[in-house]
């Protein structure tokens, strides 16, 4: 009896010893030091990839030095932060930044910090109020801009370039795709330790035009960033040639069916959704390729609807008559929208009978036209 006890004491040690590994991490620190106001409570809301959104209280004894503490796995995953000033609901208000940069004045609302401990020196500047409106989601909108004094953490000048320069966001403008491109690069060159340029990069991925640009942005980055959570993302897009089948619902039952069913032929995968207004004005090129290319090509809507909209994507389906497959992602929106890089919709990808992938607009004549010679 003694003996089993003691078996029971050392596996019960054990259990507790392991438990407290694993629950161990470690902690990094953001400190606030602010100068000209003062906050009866201070919020650091990370968006992170899942989708998610985490608040941090911050602490502080005297309301303008304040500390924030979040775990390292945080940081691996963070793609959004913002500082608010825990206000009414009717309120939304939060901290703005100016930063000089040799001739540039950055002003941004978004921001970072370096991993580890990063301390962050703010001077006030001013308000500005903005009344309630279904622009401000009917709320009173208060930014509060401050003056980023230094020494200035690399990764905030980083966010406040990028930000201000419209890195990898495509924006409207009077450059080339070449001179955007290229001043993209430039801004990755200046800063290659920037986290948030590739966690930017990550999620805009097939907005590129080839693989190469984006492999050529890629490189620009030190090692660490490209060894980095969004770096092994953007890593697995540029090297991953090869479609990696999956089996969802078909839209009309609950049979379950493979995306590709014949590795003979092409397949067009077409990712929509039933609220996508240039998903359905895409219908009538679609219903001309399937025309033109039946029994040369096969073609697959993949549904990322949500469970709140699939009834809209059923009925779509019955009114346009559409005649090739569809299948449901419902139940794993997330995973189909990483494992395909599907960053908005309509977006498609050409399969071919060897398993090699690429993607193709079809709302593009150009890309057509290449669709149908290589059908022929």
């Amino acid at each position: 009896m003694n003996l089993l006890i003691k078996a029971l004491i050392s596996i019960s040690l054990i259990v507790c010893l392991t438990s407290n590994i694993y629950s161990q991490e470690k902690n990094n620190i953001l400190k606030i030091k602010i100068e000209g106001m003062k906050y009866n409570q201070l919020c650091l809301r990370i968006g992170l990839d899942n989708g998610k959104l985490l608040a941090i209280d911050g602490q502080s004894e005297n309301k303008q030095d304040w500390i924030f503490s979040y775990p390292d796995s945080v940081y691996e995953k963070m793609k959004y932060k913002f500082l608010f000033v825990k206000d009414p609901d009717s309120i939304m208000h939060r901290l703005a930044f100016k930063v000089m940069s040799n001739r540039d004045t950055l002003k941004f609302g978004e921001f970072s910090f370096k991993r580890n401990c990063s301390v962050i020196n703010l001077q006030y500047m001013k308000t500005t109020i903005t009344a309630k409106s279904w622009q401000t989601q009917n709320k009173t909108y208060i930014s509060d801009l401050f003056s980023v004094k230094d020494p200035i953490d690399p990764q905030l000048m980083a966010v406040g370039k990028c930000l201000t320069y419209g890195y990898s966001m495509f924006a409207y403008d009077s450059l080339t795709d070449k001179q955007r491109f290229q001043k993209y690069i430039n801004l990755v060159k200046e800063f290659p330790y920037s986290e948030y340029a590739i966690s930017m990069l990550s999620g805009t991925l097939t907005r590129y035009q080839t693989k190469d640009d984006v492999r050529k942005i890629f490189s620009c980055f030190n090692e660490d960033v490209r060894n980095s959570y969004y770096g092994k993302k953007v890593s697995a897009y540029i090297t991953d040639e090869t479609f990696k089948n999956s089996v969802l619902r078909s839209w009309n039952s609950e049979v379950n069916e493979s995306i590709i069913i014949d590795t003979t032929k092409y397949t067009l995968v077409l990712f929509s959704a039933s609220w996508c207004a240039p998903c359905h004005e895409l219908i009538p090129i679609l219903k001309e390729i399937y025309k033109d290319q039946l029994g040369k090509l096969d073609m697959v809507y993949i549904s990322i609807d949500e469970s709140a909209t699939v009834e809209n994507w059923k009925e779509m389906m019955k009114e346009e008559h559409i005649p090739w497959r569809s299948l449901m992602a419902v139940d794993s929106i997330k995973e189909i929208r990483d494992k395909y890089f599907v960053e908005g919709v309509p977006y498609s990808i050409l399969v071919y009978p060897d398993g090699r992938m690429g993607k193709i607009n079809v709302r593009h004549k150009e890309e057509v036209d290449k669709l149908y010679k290589l059908l022929q």
